[in-house]
């Protein structure tokens, strides 16, 4: 670490000059001097090693405590602190800046105030001390209190006699030591936050969400991950392709370039620490990372300066200062300064935990400790790191758990296991997961598909796709709104809804009435728990639950709720025998939370051009049965009646350029003439035509790739705009099946989206009732092949 160096007669002089001014002041004053006085420094180095040096210097004791001269944060006796301190003798202002916070401290002799700023300098917070930053003025040397260091994080105590500490070491900041209560959960595809009470803090707004880490979280959002704080706001705005947990400050996430993906590193102002330039990127740990780069690993530090270069084939992160790497299919231990402390003699190893790692020698697993030395005999046949003094080992089959002296605590009685946590591990019995007490007994039944550990108070739980916690009774935790009612969560998209992650199979879809989204009353309700009563002679829909009475007549837009008068914005309806109601009621009355994604469906039977095909069919049995002449005249009013669309269409987007409804209108009645006779000039001009109005719209490029790939008999074209589509807007991949029919297409791209089964399952059901019997038989299929349905 740079810092600055006074030569060794200056500070002496200083140190001499001091001692005589505070002696002097202290015989005026009520201040003990102790002339002396020691302080000592611990700090870890450059290389992560905890050192603690002792220098000599002058005290001065003020009111029962001791005060530390400013040229101890100045000479080289502070070249391994992270403080350096400035003191303006006209002003009387010290500055200080501390490198391991990048913070600036402005103090002000006589002052107790404290102004703490950011590295840039812009005003964070202030603080303010007990007793006022002192001067001694013979020699006009300032005097820092202990309290000032404890105020700014750091350990500063007084012996009451002679010696001072001050502990440097790295702490957690209050991010890291205080870990934010709100965990994850997921309604269907979207994510959001709860607290440990399961009241719902964050909405479900995020295609997916990881757990917080240091303050933050990373979330997705329109198919780029960003990060966010506990109150839901983007803290880092979404703009890569995958994003790590924090940790040391630092966060690995990564970009695609060229259909390539590249990882660096990112500081929690989202600043590159380092660019993407790594094939693979391990979190920060102990202050460094490892990564690829090439065909090796390096490790750097938070600057990203690539510290060991050597060509490691594999290696982990730092932990306990050591880290596992690997050359010619052998592990061992380096540490900071790259140099291998435990010889790479091990044919595999693992991280340090807990003062041991698990290394494997001839086929068998056991532990080593800091010289490579075997503690617990290599005997395992597999082994995992120690946590909470236990570890996952097994034998033979069998998983089980064993302390730090090699006995079996837990018997190996498991198919599979996990790391404690808290108390409790995930264990699997059979094909089912539980969790296990560290008296290897069951805390809740293997129950489940599997068990992701324990998360806060929550123990989380996966069956098939769905992921969800469960106290430590089993009971499923259910999210809650900010009244105790169970979290319900209506999601309108285009002509699906989904409710509580489920997908309705609506025989009506929603419709749009004046804006007023009117949706499906019984297929919502039901779902929502409520029981529906119908009256046919009076009109009327009734909706009952405990605690909730609804009563709703068609076309008429009062309505009562417990008894009261409540006015809808629009009256209920029948559409072909069902009953549609305005969505925002079943917001402000049922609890449930609505949100809405919008989509334009484009409807194969052309915008308004039905005039202009209808009756094409006879039009072209005349045409054959007519002579030459008449051929010719034929052709050539269709030819008039299509020139006049295409100068309405010019007309129109002179008028309105950024009408891209308009523009998709005009590049499908192009591709349909394309297709109608086979013009490869015409379609490109219907591509061309499309691509405008994605410049507008960019949703419309997909829109169009689906549209030509429903008229393409080349399978894996078909396939690829179906892929491509569903992994940018799954919704709007599903609106399009539900407009057009092409569900199994539908199906099979959403089938490769993580997260997506039940959507796509969705689809492929509604396959299995298509009338052309090789789509029913290729849905058929794949249900049983990927979900063995």
């Amino acid at each position: 670490m740079k810092r600055m160096v006074a030569a060794g007669a200056v500070w002496l002089a200083c140190l001499l000059a001091f001692a005589a001014s505070v002696a002097a002041a202290a015989s005026a004053d009520t201040e003990r001097v102790i002339e002396k006085g020691q302080v000592t420094y611990q700090y870890v180095d450059y290389w992560g090693e905890e050192q603690a040096t002792t220098h000599s210097s002058a005290l001065v004791v003020k009111n029962g405590t001791a005060t530390v001269p400013i040229f101890m944060l100045q000479s080289g006796n502070a070249k391994d602190i992270p403080l350096e301190a400035t003191y303006d003798r006209a002003t009387g202002r010290i500055t200080v800046f501390d490198i391991a916070r990048s913070a600036y401290y402005d103090l002000k002799v006589g002052s107790s105030k404290v102004t703490v700023l950011n590295k840039e300098k812009i005003k964070q917070s202030e603080l303010t001390l007990a007793s006022d930053i002192t001067v001694h003025l013979v020699g006009d040397y300032p005097c820092f209190p202990l309290e000032w260091f404890q105020k700014i994080g750091y350990s500063a105590t007084f012996d009451g006699e002679r010696g001072v500490t001050i502990d440097f070491r790295p702490k957690a900041d209050a991010a890291e030591a205080e870990e934010t209560k709100l965990y994850p959960f997921s309604i269907g595809s979207r994510y959001g936050y709860m607290d440990d009470t399961g009241k719902v803090v964050i909405e479900p707004e995020y295609e997916g969400a990881e757990p917080f880490s240091e303050g933050l979280a990373a979330v997705q959002s329109d198919g780029l991950w960003g990060y966010i704080d506990a109150s839901g706001s983007f803290a880092i705005k979404p703009q890569f392709d995958t994003a790590a947990r924090f940790s040391n400050g630092a966060a690995a996430v990564g970009r695609r370039t060229d259909g390539e993906l590249k990882f660096g590193y990112i500081d929690k102002q989202g600043k590159m620490a380092k660019g993407f330039e790594y094939d693979w990127a391990l979190p920060f740990r102990d202050g460094y990372a490892a990564a690829v780069w090439g065909n090796h690993f390096v490790f750097i530090d938070k600057n990203g300066t690539n510290l060991i270069y050597k060509f490691h084939e594999d290696a982990g992160p730092f932990s306990e200062n050591l880290a596992k790497v690997a050359r010619e299919d052998r592990y061992g231990y380096i540490n900071k300064r790259g140099e291998e402390v435990v010889p790479l003699q091990f044919e595999d190893a693992g991280d340090f935990s807990e003062g041991l790692a698990a290394a494997k020698t001839n086929g068998k697993w056991g532990y080593i400790d800091k010289t490579g030395s075997y503690v617990i005999p290599a005997r395992f046949d597999h082994a995992g790191p120690f946590a909470e003094g236990l570890a996952v080992v097994k034998e033979g089959d069998r998983y089980g758990y064993t302390d730090k002296t090699g006995k079996m605590a837990i018997a190996a009685a498991f198919t599979s296991a996990g790391d404690f946590k808290d108390g409790y591990a995930p264990a699997e019995s059979g094909d089912k997961w539980g969790y296990i007490d560290t008296d290897g007994k069951w805390a809740i039944r293997p129950a489940y598909d599997f068990a992701d550990g324990k998360t806060g108070p929550f123990f989380a739980v996966r069956e098939g796709s769905r992921s969800f916690y469960v106290d430590k009774q089993g009971n499923v935790v259910r999210p809650r709104d900010s009244q105790g009612r169970d979290y319900s969560l209506v999601f309108v998209a285009g002509k699906a809804i989904e409710v509580n992650g489920k997908l309705l199979d609506l025989e009506v879809p929603p419709v749009v009435r004046n804006g007023t989204t009117l949706v499906p009353a019984r297929a919502i309700l039901e779902s929502l728990g409520l029981e529906l009563g119908w009256d046919p002679a009076a009109g009327t829909v009734t909706a009952t639950r405990a605690g909730l009475s609804i009563k709703l007549t068609i076309d008429d837009t009062n309505a009562l709720v417990n008894g009261s008068s409540v006015t809808l914005e629009a009256a209920p309806a029948i559409e072909n025998g069902s009953t549609l109601v305005p969505v925002r009621f079943l917001s402000e009355t049922v609890g449930a939370k609505v949100d809405y994604a919008p989509y334009r469906p484009f409807d194969p039977v052309l915008f308004g051009m039905e005039e202009l095909w209808a009756g094409f069919d006879e039009w072209v049995d005349a045409f054959n049965r007519s002579g030459a002449d008449e051929r010719e005249q034929m052709a050539l009013e269709l030819q008039d009646e299509l020139n006049e669309v295409e100068a309405g269409y010019k007309a129109h987007f002179a008028e309105y350029p950024n009408d891209a409804g308009a523009y998709m209108e005009y590049a499908f009645l192009l591709g349909e003439l394309a297709q109608l006779f086979g013009a490869d000039e015409i379609w490109n001009e219907a591509k061309a035509i499309a691509a405008q109005a994605a410049e507008i719209v960019p949703e419309n490029r997909l829109y169009f790739n689906l549209y030509a790939a429903d008229r393409s008999s080349d399978e894996q074209s078909v396939s690829a705009a179906y892929s491509a589509a569903a992994k940018a807007d799954p919704y709007l991949v599903l609106n399009h099946a539900l407009v057009n029919g092409t569900f199994f297409d539908a199906g099979k791209a959403l089938s490769g989206l993580n997260g997506m089964d039940d959507m796509a399952i969705f689809c492929l059901n509604k396959a299995l009732a298509s009338e052309d019997e090789e789509e029913r038989k290729r849905a058929k299929a794949l249900l049983g092949e990927k979900y063995g349905l």
